[in-house]
């Protein structure tokens, strides 16, 4: 997006403009921010981003306590980590396939 504003040529100091106000759209609103830990600005101004990075964080936890399980052979504990899902299949190393299904 830097290079369309630094590379292409304007007519009317009006288009370069929009054109910045475009690339700070995007900066603000869309990009993720490696130095704001992958949160976009938008985010941390509102105050959400201790929100998000606590939701990442769960979701990491609930992912590596599943592989955990999957890698032990505990196939049928994996339900409880996925109460919002109803059925799920996945792909073990071996290439063996395993749905779990959880009934609501």
């Amino acid at each position: 997006m830097k290079n369309v504003v630094k590379l292409q040529h304007y007519c009317f100091p009006r288009e370069r403009k929009q054109e910045i106000g475009r690339f700070i759209e995007y900066c603000n609103h869309v990009q993720y921010h490696e130095s704001l830990n992958n949160v976009k600005p938008v985010d941390v101004y509102a105050g959400r981003n201790r929100q998000i990075l606590d939701s990442r964080e769960k979701i990491t936890r609930r992912t590596l306590q599943m592989r955990r399980w999957l890698n032990l052979g505990n196939t049928n504990c994996v339900s409880k980590f996925l109460p919002q899902v109803a059925h799920i299949a996945l792909t073990t190393h071996t290439g063996r396939e395993i749905i779990f299904t959880k009934k609501y």
